[in-house]
């Protein structure tokens, strides 16, 4: 049986800014669906939650940005880094406020 490294995962989208499978589903926005796939990946003991992309973004900044809250709360569940600073110096709640209010 194959072992998927869910930290390696990209998409071709993701794979130059070395964003990780998280990344990418924290950033599509949406519910249901996107719930989903943030909940099986966080399943995982290896995912690494405060992965940072080639901006210095977390996870936490692209939902945030997304403005899915649930997402969001899961990952601060999973002990997602509120402080985190992007290479620009933005928080993930500097991305919620630009056009969630």
């Amino acid at each position: 049986q194959e072992q998927i490294h869910v930290n390696a995962l990209t998409t071709s989208r993701g794979a130059g800014n070395q964003s990780t499978a998280l990344h990418q589903v924290c950033q599509s926005g949406g519910e249901e669906p996107v719930v989903a796939l943030v909940q099986a990946l966080l399943c995982h003991a290896d995912i690494q939650v405060n992965a940072r992309n080639q901006k210095g973004e977390t996870p936490l900044h692209h939902a945030c940005r997304s403005g899915t809250l649930t997402v969001v709360q899961l990952l601060l569940a999973r002990g997602a880094d509120i402080e985190a600073r992007d290479k620009d110096g933005n928080l993930p709640l500097h991305h919620a406020s630009r056009g969630h209010s």
